[in-house]
């Protein structure tokens, strides 16, 4: 049995090129993205007490980008409507970056330690390697 030519894998990829570039455009994405900006701007001009809506936001970004990542990384081509991601997974996002930083800074503080302070780029660079490959 002949198996069908698959196409080549850059052939793939920039086939779906167009729909990643729409991905951020999607109504939801914008309207998610649009108030939680307004929220920021808005954070900055409440005098004394905007620390805490800027917080707020913050989290809210943090906790929108690990939905996203999420419904990505299960094949979902449409946006994530508004925050509805279960907090688990923003926490696990949370500790596996914790835990990729204070690794890195183990190793640079034990490169310092040493005195092997021309390899102490190192670990920036798996750290750049890394976080992405732990997040997918």
């Amino acid at each position: 049995m002949k198996r069908a030519p698959r196409k080549p894998r850059a052939a793939a990829l920039a086939a779906r090129f167009p729909d990643v570039l729409r991905y951020p455009a999607q109504p939801e994405a914008l309207w998610t993205i649009g108030v939680l900006a307004v929220c920021r701007v808005l954070a900055y001009f409440i005098p004394g007490s905007g620390w805490v809506l800027n917080a707020m936001v913050t989290v809210a970004l943090y906790k929108y980008a690990a939905e996203v990542l999420s419904s990505s990384a299960h094949g979902e081509r449409e946006a994530p409507n508004g925050i509805a991601t279960p907090d688990a997974v923003g926490w696990t996002v949370l500790r596996v970056q914790v835990a990729l930083a204070l690794a890195t800074l183990a190793m640079v503080f034990w490169l310092g330690h040493i005195h092997a302070r021309e390899w102490i780029a190192v670990p920036y660079i798996l750290l750049a390697l890394a976080m992405p490959a732990a997040l997918m």
